[in-house]
């Protein structure tokens, strides 16, 4: 697959510091589909279409919720609805008035459980979400930059080095982006100084949230606690990404 390079956002993201900086890149374009979905393009076919054929998962359903833009989220739910009840119709009836099975315990009809038929086309029904593909492929856009600056720019790579490392989720997502993308002695380099960011991260948080446990002692009172009073939500975001709860409160 080819990506092209979209260096600006990175660096932005760098910059911003905070427990991963992928993250944050994650938190924007979720935001700026949300605007997408519920905006002017959502009436445009194509994005129509793929609305309504894939649909939204559980997370990016309350995000668009949470926007308050009620009566176009409403459109936009009514449609995939349709669209969704239409396809699940007809193993919906099967299963719910199944006819006995004829010709013989060899034959296709017999083979045809309604339910199994019925529980096929529900994992189809609730296995997609237009907004985690779009993210996805544009997170693969940004895991390569990362790659392509960490090689070819003495400066990222120094602002990489001296970064609070990422996530979970997107520590493995760059060794798997590395893997197809460097070889040899430039892979192992980048590993080695991923992991050494990762252990300092880590082990840093694990001091800092024990800080915070320190706080609810009362023979803690009146002491200065510093960074460690949102060493939780920091956590939070180091262990599982896909959230920035320091930036939400």
């Amino acid at each position: 697959m080819q990506y092209h390079l979209d260096t600006i956002p990175v660096w932005d993201a760098f910059h911003e510091g905070g427990e991963c900086p992928l993250c944050s890149l994650q938190g924007k374009l979720e935001q700026d589909f949300v605007d997408l979905a519920l905006g002017g393009a959502a009436m445009e076919p194509d994005v129509r279409i793929a609305s309504n054929e894939k649909g939204y998962c559980a997370r990016h359903l309350t995000l668009l919720y949470q926007s308050q833009r009620r009566l176009p989220m409403a459109l936009v739910v009514h449609t995939h609805l349709m669209e969704t009840h239409a396809r699940l119709k007809p193993a919906l009836e099967r299963a719910a008035s199944p006819a006995p099975a004829k010709g013989g315990l060899f034959s296709k009809k017999a083979a045809e459980d309604p339910i199994q038929v019925l529980e096929k086309a529900l994992e189809k029904a609730v296995s997609t979400c237009v907004m985690c593909e779009r993210i996805e492929s544009n997170m693969d856009r940004y895991l390569y930059t990362v790659l392509h600056l960490y090689q070819h720019d003495a400066e990222f790579q120094r602002t990489f080095q001296e970064s609070a490392g990422f996530c979970l989720p997107h520590t493995r997502a760059l060794l798997v982006m590395a893997g197809k993308h460097m070889h040899g002695a430039k892979r192992a380099t980048f590993a080695a100084d991923l992991a050494r960011i990762q252990e300092a991260a880590l082990t840093r948080l694990e001091g800092e949230l024990y800080q915070f446990t320190q706080m609810f002692d009362y023979r803690s009172q009146g002491k200065d606690f510093g960074s460690s009073r949102d060493a939780l939500p920091r956590t939070m975001t180091k262990l599982r990404g896909g959230v920035t709860p320091e930036k939400n409160g």
